[in-house]
């Protein structure tokens, strides 16, 4: 889908998590039916965006690790033209991973009154599994 309008309509009929979906590579990484739709459906697909989120350092450590951590990222995909601009901050604010990506073919977000700056917004919140190991979960919003 390259139309940021189509995809953003599709989008909004995510609410709650029926279903996650595992990293295929990162084990402790999931995600949900709507971050999925999105890795899918975002230009020619965008789970390198996935990729990115689920292996750097900084943001497991953010999300995972119970002495530095907060147990929670907001995550912030700026599209513009061929380019990205990927920020993950602590949900207060405090920007604690960056990336440009470019090229990119994942669509620009439509801006409207409550997003004015046209941000795809996701959220990563730690849980633990039923062995008691702590995992990520991505999200849309409305599936929070």
């Amino acid at each position: 889908m390259n139309d940021g309008h189509e995809l953003l309509r599709n989008m909004q009929q995510f609410s709650g998590a029926e279903q996650l979906f595992r990293h295929g590579l990162v084990r402790d990484f999931n995600y949900t039916e709507g971050v999925r739709f999105f890795a899918q459906n975002a230009g020619g697909g965008a789970y390198w965006l996935l990729d990115i989120l689920a292996t750097e350092p900084a943001i497991r450590s953010l999300v995972l690790d119970e002495r530095e951590g907060c147990g929670f990222a907001s995550v912030r995909l700026k599209v513009t033209g061929s380019k990205a601009h990927l920020i993950v901050d602590d949900g207060n604010g405090n920007t604690k991973f960056r990336r440009f990506v470019d090229p990119t073919d994942c669509p620009e977000r439509p801006k409207t009154k409550l997003d004015p700056e046209g941000v795809w917004l996701f959220f990563i919140e730690s849980s633990q599994l039923g062995d008691g190991k702590l995992c990520m979960t991505m999200m849309w919003p409305s599936e929070r």
